[in-house]
């Protein structure tokens, strides 16, 4: 069935900026009526807007008084509703096909997270557990979401954790010289991981060797602060994002004893002892130099260095935070993933931060609203696949914490859309809802910008050429179900 549309002189009430236009309607097309769009630039609502999608492209955009439709089976009722652009979880892990396939990438696509950024893509240790699959595994998932045989987000995909070692030997796949970090850089660039996941015990020789092939070979990375180095050294250096905030590398260069916190936590790395993280961090926390952070936000802001809180983690792990196995949500945890955090990684995890400070988490707050008043880039991150965290709502639950830590509900949304599209020099083709970007789409409900809490409410999602309506995404949550009550 065709669609038919009545032509007229649209007189540059046309978002597309045509003077004088007939609006063209394929068979395949969809259209959004009467909907109001969401800026997520400035914060305006444009209201009564009709948007026409063709082959997964947004083509055009217009006032819904001077397009007049009918005879159409794919029209999308948008009256009193909210339109935004895709949502990014710019943190997140996937540890088996299986489970992305039914688990990871339906409940995705159900929060209306219409992109991923997956913090280790690319097994080449035959010991590790995360994610157990080859980069080459998540290329070909790609490829199948691309020609529209599987439903999933689009991806950027890590290198493993390159965590190189604070003692014993050096390798190449774990460094502590600089020829094994330029020999590793070379190695990575041929798997053809899109960056490299920076970690915890790499040496800054093996560092600087790393990152110095890595630009030589146009490879980005991104990850942690190394231990040995500071939050102001891997931004200098170019590091793409730095995670977490704030687990100790930040509450260490703004201490006032700075030198005498890194001993402690590199002694407590190289020992293999647990620790309390959080005493740890409370310690620093009475010696907190707030002029030394603002200098550090100011490097941040003139590097480009972008900054990824993932607050909701550290309200997961605390020995006294409500039991995560009570979250109504906890039903869409893989059977295998569940049994392993509440039979052996919850109490190690707990053990290792150590009971709640509210000081502590209090100032995780504050660094995270004093940087961005500051203008450093944030990105929204759940770091699902951690403990208690389930995918998909995850991220709808650190855009809360976010808002809660200060940021207005535009500067959350924009975590998740405006800045992801930034991240990766792409706004020519996504981040905002404009004639010619990718039409992934999320049609709420209720307005996202007078609380974010909104962005759950979630009517339909348009993703890869295709409209899901609610009762579509439901379907969804219930095969999820489904398949994690028939695992064996």
């Amino acid at each position: 069935m065709k669609y038919i549309i009545i032509p007229i002189l649209i007189l540059g009430v046309l978002l597309t900026g045509c003077d004088a236009n007939k609006v063209y309607i394929g068979n395949d097309d969809i259209v959004i009526e009467d909907v109001n769009i969401v800026n997520v630039v400035n914060g305006e609502i444009q209201n009564n807007m009709t948007v026409i999608i063709s082959d997964n492209q947004i083509s055009s955009i217009g006032k819904t008084t001077n397009i007049r439709l009918s005879g159409t089976d794919n029209l999308v009722n948008g009256s009193g509703k909210y339109l935004i652009p895709g949502l990014w979880d710019m943190h997140a892990h996937l540890f088996n096909e299986a489970d992305i396939r039914n688990v990871n990438y339906p409940l995705f696509i159900a929060n209306g997270i219409l992109g991923i950024r997956v913090m280790a893509a690319d097994c080449l240790d035959p010991h590790c557990q995360d994610p157990n699959m080859s980069i080459n595994q998540h290329r070909n998932l790609q490829n199948e979401i691309s020609k529209q045989t599987l439903l999933g987000p689009r991806s950027i995909l890590a290198s493993y954790y390159i965590n190189g070692a604070l003692k014993g030997e050096s390798t190449v796949l774990k460094p502590r010289t600089e020829e094994h970090g330029r020999d590793l850089a070379t190695l990575l660039k041929k798997r053809g991981v899109d960056f490299i996941k920076i970690y915890d015990e790499l040496t800054p020789e093996a560092y600087y060797g790393l990152i110095d092939m890595a630009k030589k070979l146009y490879l980005d990375f991104a990850g942690h602060v190394p231990l040995t180095m500071k939050s102001s050294e891997v931004s200098i250096a170019g590091q793409k994002s730095i995670e977490h905030c704030c687990d100790w590398n930040l509450f260490i260069e703004c201490s006032e004893l700075e030198d005498e916190m890194r001993i402690k936590i590199i002694e407590m790395f190289r020992m293999g002892e647990e620790g309390n993280m959080n005493a740890l961090s409370f310690e620093m926390l009475e010696v907190f130099d707030s002029i030394k952070c603002q200098n550090i936000y100011q490097l941040f802001k003139q590097n480009n260095t972008w900054f990824v809180p993932t607050l909701r983690l550290m309200e997961v792990v605390y020995p006294d935070a409500p039991d995560w196995k009570q979250d109504p949500n906890v039903k869409y945890m893989p059977k295998g993933e569940f049994d392993y955090f509440a039979n052996e990684y919850d109490s190690i995890i707990r053990n290792l931060w150590g009971p709640f400070h509210p000081k502590v988490e209090e100032k995780r707050r504050n660094i995270v609203s004093n940087m961005n008043k500051a203008g450093v880039g944030l990105l929204a991150g759940s770091d699902a696949g951690e403990l208690g965290l389930i995918y998909g709502f995850s991220l709808h639950e650190e855009l809360i914490s976010l808002q809660n830590a200060g940021l207005t509900p535009l500067e959350v949304l924009q975590t998740a859309t405006l800045n992801p599209a930034k991240y990766q020099n792409a706004l020519d083709s996504s981040g905002t809802i404009e004639q010619g970007k990718v039409a992934d789409l999320i049609l709420l409900n209720k307005n996202p910008l007078e609380d974010i809490r909104n962005a759950q409410e979630i009517e339909g999602v348009f993703t890869n050429g295709r409209y899901l309506n609610r009762k579509d995404l439901d379907s969804l949550l219930i095969n999820v179900e489904n398949y994690i009550k028939n695992e064996n």
